[in-house]
């Protein structure tokens, strides 16, 4: 995933960097913001980002949907 696309994903979800890479990365922000800045993500990492298809937010819950391996994340 690149850095541009990474960066869509986490604005689409309407969440900040840091609440994005803590709730549904499970990364360190800082972690994250190296992704941004054009650093290497591992295997799995890009794997799982590649097939997530939604990111619904509301008041009390962070819901994320992933596309079964083998399956276009739409």
């Amino acid at each position: 995933m690149s850095p541009a696309e990474l960066r869509g994903l986490i604005a689409a979800s309407g969440l900040s960097i840091r609440e994005w890479a803590v709730t549904v990365a499970g990364r360190s922000p800082r972690t994250v913001e190296r992704w941004l800045a054009g650093d290497a993500m591992s295997d799995a990492a890009a794997d799982w980002l590649a097939r997530v298809h939604d990111v619904h937010v509301t008041a009390n819950r962070v819901t994320v949907t992933v596309a079964r391996r083998g399956e276009p994340a739409l």
